[in-house]
């Protein structure tokens, strides 16, 4: 599991606390004139010491930064319906003649350091569309005019259409045609009409043409922009990065937005960043005196950006790995690491490199093979994120950020122990993963289009639940409704207010919907990723106080406590494994169930694995002939049951292989057994000692371990 730090620390330094990957050499297009002779040099050298420090470079490819800076770039501007260019100088991508020197600006570089393989996660661009509004008077509005053939309306200046209050023209029932022209305008620019999209696509695809070793692209922040297939275009993975305060399970519904956006593709999978840094202004105001201030403000009363909480860190990052993640990444290392003097990302907190510390070794080395492949769950239970509605009533919209009443209630619904997923209206209208769906809320929802209203209809006519609010249009009659709650300035309060409503809905559920998986307290948050044979069940901590740190200021509870409950599973279950410690997990009979009692440390989580057979061997199978320095060879390992078959889950494994005087080998590590079975194939070292290599392979779910030899020769008869 790669584990990014997305800023710069000496490379010992990052390596020490977990990290595989960081930022040193900066971007692979260094400027306007792509690679010349002395930048390829020094770039070449600091992608060998990052190889030598056992580290990967995380890299920027974004040639778009360097136009629209110039008088000569002046015909690259949006410009509005005035002809005025837009400030912050946003460029009109769909430019024929900007799309083709960005391509020649990447080609160029990317042919010319492409070969290093220390370049392995490459981000394509980077928050493009925050300043992005309409263009006029070139290839954008002419592309426009082909797809629907007609003009851009008149009514469109922002990237907003304008507000359906107070417009006389606006249907009654707020349900808009499938031909209406601002509609169909403002689904095709943050579709494929601004361009973006394209460009992301064609950025990547040249990197992915000249730099040949294995690498990774990816967009970010992908969802900041309404809810919409596309964000990223066709880059390997998307991402997007969190501030967690508040509430650090804010993490899980950006991370289901990611999963809603990377859905339109089969194999586009998620990356995921969290931000070290806390924006000062926000949980430690520097115009609010508190009684008591904390020892940090003296040392750092101008910090505008001060470090997360410990246990907030620790809990986003169980968050973060109850999702099918393919990366971590990590934002803001001077607030993590106190070496760098002149960056505005503050000291102000020791503790929370030691968190990350214990996270990286005890929990995401160990199980990153596992995070990575265990599969999501179908929904159940959704939240409609509109599209429509976000343009048409922005204000309940999250727009990346996981603020607002449409946020509010994912962590509603977190609290009462129902997993949320997040659909798009694309999924309404596809059907796709639409299977297990049983019920809908529609949060904001003030206005929709004619197609995705009537999808809802025939779905509710199903037995699908539909749960408005009181902003729910008045064209569509809901099953039920719940009232929105409005964040207080207090965060104890809100969250009261919002566990509330989440034990309201569940109450309201009830008998029609039931979640597979309660616990006796609020405060632990459950997840469930796999399958019915192989059931995974994250579990964090949440339970949060006011603490010393950032208290005295009352914005965010930051001080985890520990806290303990029963956790019920309402399916049968066999056995169950703790796959942090190794060990069974002891547990009664409840109902046609299960339930078990959890301790957990503030912040603390646990991973457990829940099967129907219980592991009660391995089989390792060797190399039976000597083998010389240089051969490759093959071993694998099965993890078996009672009836000596394959255990049907993705098994975490560590593998060791040392030579006659005990050096590691190549191949040694953390590994995952799909379906039972883990095959390894590797090279001997040709530097090691003679003699028998020893091979040992445990398993740590149940914490079996099994060990075997083989001959290692001079030469081979």
């Amino acid at each position: 599991l790669p584990v990014a730090l997305t800023g710069w620390a000496l490379p010992e330094k990052a390596k020490e606390y977990g990290f595989t990957h960081f930022r040193s050499c900066g971007s692979l297009v260094p400027g306007r004139k792509g690679i010349g002779e002395e930048q390829k040099k020094r770039m070449i050298k600091s992608l060998d010491q990052a190889l030598e420090s056992g580290l990967y470079q995380v890299f920027y490819v974004r040639p778009v930064s360097f136009f629209g800076k110039s008088e000569e770039d002046a015909k690259y501007l949006r410009r509005n319906r005035r002809g005025e260019a837009y400030p912050n100088n946003p460029l009109d991508v769909n430019n024929p003649e900007l799309i083709k020197e960005i391509c020649e600006l990447t080609e160029q570089s990317a042919r010319e350091i492409g070969g290093h393989p220390g370049w392995d996660l490459a981000v394509i661009n980077s928050e493009v569309r925050d300043s992005m509004q309409p263009a006029f008077g070139g290839a954008e509005e002419e592309n426009f005019k082909k797809y629907a053939g007609y003009p851009i309306p008149r009514s469109v200046v922002t990237k907003y259409p304008e507000s359906y209050k107070g417009n006389p023209g606006f249907p009654w029932d707020r349900v808009l045609p499938e031909n209406d022209q601002v509609l169909t305008y403002y689904r095709w620019l943050w579709g494929d009409g601004d361009g973006w999209n394209n460009i992301h696509s064609l950025v990547s695809d040249i990197t992915h043409k000249y730099l040949t070793h294995h690498h990774t692209t990816f967009f970010e922040p992908a969802v900041r922009n309404p809810p919409k297939w596309g964000s990223g275009g066709r880059t390997d993975t998307i991402s997007q990065w969190t501030y967690t305060n508040p509430d650090p399970i804010k993490i899980n519904q950006a991370l289901d937005e990611l999963r809603a956006m990377a859905d339109e593709h089969e194999n586009q999978e998620i990356f995921k960043e969290t931000q070290i840094i806390w924006y000062r202004n926000q949980t430690a105001p520097v115009n609010e005196k508190p009684e008591k201030l904390p020892d940090w403000v003296a040392r750092e009363p101008e910090a505008k950006y001060i470090t997360i909480p410990p246990d907030c860190l620790r809990e986003a990052i169980w968050c973060d790995i109850s999702h099918r993640v393919q990366c971590l990444m990590f934002h803001g290392s001077g607030c993590l690491f106190p070496d760098e003097p002149n960056s505005s990302y503050r000291y102000t907190n020791p503790d929370t490199k030691f968190v990350f510390k214990d996270m990286s070794f005890s929990v995401l080395k160990p199980l990153g093979p596992v995070i990575k492949l265990i599969p999501e769950r179908l929904p159940e239970v959704a939240i409609l994120e509109s599209f429509t509605s976000s343009v048409y009533a922005p204000s309940h919209a999250t727009s990346g950020w996981s603020k607002g009443w449409v946020a509010d209630l994912h962590l509603a619904l977190q609290w009462a122990h129902i997993q949320p997923s997040v659909i798009y209206e694309e999924h309404l209208l596809t059907g796709k993963k639409m299977e297990n769906v049983k019920v809908i809320l529609l949060p904001g929802c003030e206005v929709l289009g004619e197609d995705v209203l009537k999808k809802l209809q025939e779905l509710q006519r199903r037995g699908i639940i539909l749960i408005g609010d009181e902003f729910t249009l008045p064209a569509l009659m809901p099953d039920a409704r719940i009232a929105s709650v409005t964040r207080s300035i207090n965060p104890q309060e809100t969250k009261e207010k919002l566990q509330k409503l989440g034990a309201e809905i569940a109450a309201l559920l009830k008998g029609h919907y039931d979640s597979p998986v309660a616990a006796t307290d609020q405060d632990i948050i459950l997840r469930r990723r796999g399958t019915d044979e192989a059931d995974y069940l994250f579990i964090a901590n949440d339970k949060r106080v006011f603490g010393d740190y950032l208290g005295p200021w009352k914005r965010v509870m930051e001080k985890g406590l520990p806290t303990s409950g029963t956790v019920t599973i309402r399916h049968p279950v066999k056995v169950v494994y703790d796959l942090v410690k190794h060990t069974s997990v002891p547990f009664e009979k409840a109902g046609k169930g299960i339930s078990f009692p959890v301790d957990l440390a503030p912040g603390d989580g646990r991973l457990l694995l829940l099967l129907n057979q219980r592991i009660t061997s391995l089989k390792l199978t060797l190399p039976p002939q000597p083998l010389a320095k240089k051969c490759g060879f093959s071993m694998e390992c099965a993890v078996l049951d009672e009836k000596g078959r394959a255990i049907r889950a993705t098994v975490p494994m560590e593998v060791k292989l040392t030579d006659a005087k005990g050096n590691f080998l190549p191949g040694s590590g953390f590994y995952a057994a799909k379906e039972g079975k883990l095959s390894l194939h590797e090279v001997l070292a040709s530097n090691m000692s003679l003699g028998k290599v020893t091979v040992t392979v445990m398993e740590l779910a149940s914490g079996l371990v099994k060990q075997g030899t083989f001959e290692v020769v001079e030469a081979l008869n």
